[in-house]
């Protein structure tokens, strides 16, 4: 520390601010010191006034805002067969239901008409979209592909054929057609149902 206090008043000012900069300049902080120009030995009636001014990172670095997480998958409340020709995939288990009874239902597999086979039609307030993909879909996926392309709601059913849903209650469903028996009116796929 003597050595120092040794060197000229000018050389002691460029090391500290340089001994500042190094210390402080991680933090993305620059700090400007107000006061004397000179040290001495003895010390200031007027201790120096140090202030701090943020500094924005540079293009390429990390924020120090944290960002917004993706939203958590649901968890799975139902993951299994089920066969219908209608269903309400709002309650758990789903629940197949007689549209004539006036219960509330999800999709409806009814006849589309002997030219085209039967049909799969949403309810008021569900949505569904066809996934072409070879794989199963995440929740994510299946969401964004049932929100960003859903049909009509009155699409032919093929065995094979995979759908992404979005029930009223905003459940997502993922379903598997395993079999469409154009003569009974049932449909068998695999579900898998994520909580809203």
């Amino acid at each position: 520390m003597q050595l120092f206090r040794d060197l000229p008043g000018w050389l002691q000012v460029v090391l500290g601010v340089v001994t500042l900069l190094v210390t402080v300049g991680g933090t993305g902080a620059v700090i400007h010191a107000t006061g004397p120009q000179h040290l001495s030995p003895t010390p200031s009636p007027t201790p120096p006034v140090a202030t701090t001014t943020a500094v924005a990172p540079s293009a390429g670095t990390a924020s120090s805002s944290p960002a917004t997480p993706p939203p958590a998958t649901p968890p799975v409340i139902f993951d299994n067969q089920v066969s219908f020709s209608d269903i309400n995939f709002d309650v758990n288990p789903p629940k197949a239901v007689e549209l004539t009874s006036g219960a509330p239902y999800t999709l409806d597999y009814e006849s589309g008409g002997t030219m085209f086979g039967r049909i799969l039609s949403a309810s008021t307030g569900a949505s569904e979209a066809i996934w072409a993909a070879a794989s199963p879909p995440s929740y994510a996926q299946c969401r964004q592909w049932v929100t960003t392309n859903a049909g009509s709601g009155q699409d032919v059913i093929q065995n094979g054929m995979q759908l992404c849903v979005e029930s009223a209650a905003d459940r997502i469903i993922y379903l598997k057609i395993i079999n469409a028996d154009t003569m009974g009116g049932v449909v068998t796929a695999e579900a898998k149902v994520w909580r809203s």
